[in-house]
């Protein structure tokens, strides 16, 4: 039943890829066990999996909800980007398994993380006390802060490569080096300008504080969705080998 959905869908989803040619025709078993760990990871993120018996549990899940819905949209984006690398591709050989093996660990590795990192930010921007059994958890301090930023920092790094190759994939062959000398520049300034822009935001709210941080990482996820709307906007409608003849 799925594939018979996927296969009236598909013509129609195709045409609305910017004009990609779509070489996956069939769900693969990489894809298919990719939707069972990407469903498992879903499961993961929910607030609790027992139905709440009196009203101050249910108030109690209801406050996890905008931090559920965040990581939520975070998995979905990055599971969209995934079915179309598999249906403009449609690659199941050895290095592609390796690769998405890797995602794949990713994803089931840091959904704790995650979950965690969007729960301290939503509570101390509302200002929310956590409980337990009736008595206050204590908010995180600042060397739990650190090595919380350690520990995505790490995986930060990985995208490095993934990006690096997509950005030489699709660039024209006789533009491949200049291509690739802006990408760095690109990547060494925003790295240069990032630290400094936390830095200025935390120094503007008053330093070390809760407040403070979320404004940081509120800065920094509006960049990033004013780049998406950028490179949206600016995609090239000719990339080579990639687009119908």
């Amino acid at each position: 039943m799925l594939q018979e959905t996927h296969d009236k869908l598909r013509p129609h989803l195709a045409k609305r890829d910017h004009g990609f040619r779509w070489r996956g025709h069939d769900i693969s078993r990489i894809e298919g066990l990719s939707d069972a760990v990407f469903a498992f990871a879903i499961t993961l993120l929910v607030v609790s999996l027992e139905v709440p018996k009196t009203f101050s549990e249910l108030r109690e899940m209801m406050r996890g909800f905008l931090s559920f819905g965040m990581c939520f949209a975070l998995l979905l984006l990055i599971w969209h980007a995934q079915y179309l690398y598999f249906r403009r591709y449609a690659l199941d050989d050895r290095r592609t398994f390796l690769l998405n093996a890797a995602l794949l660990f990713v994803v089931a590795f840091y959904i704790y993380p995650l979950k965690f990192l969007f729960s301290a930010l939503v509570d101390s921007a509302t200002g929310y006390q956590a409980m337990k059994d009736g008595v206050p958890i204590p908010r995180m301090n600042r060397d739990e802060w650190s090595q919380l930023m350690l520990i995505y920092g790490a995986a930060i790094w990985l995208d490095s490569a993934s990006l690096t190759a997509g950005t030489a994939g699709t660039a024209e062959p006789s533009r491949r080096g200049a291509t690739l000398a802006v990408h760095s520049t690109l990547g060494y300034f925003g790295g240069f300008i990032g630290p400094l822009a936390v830095g200025w935001v935390l120094d503007f709210g008053g330093g070390n504080t809760a407040a403070a941080w979320s404004a940081a990482f509120g800065m920094i996820a509006a960049i990033m969705l004013l780049s998406l709307v950028a490179f949206v906007a600016m995609r090239p409608h000719g990339l080579a080998g990639d687009k119908r003849t």
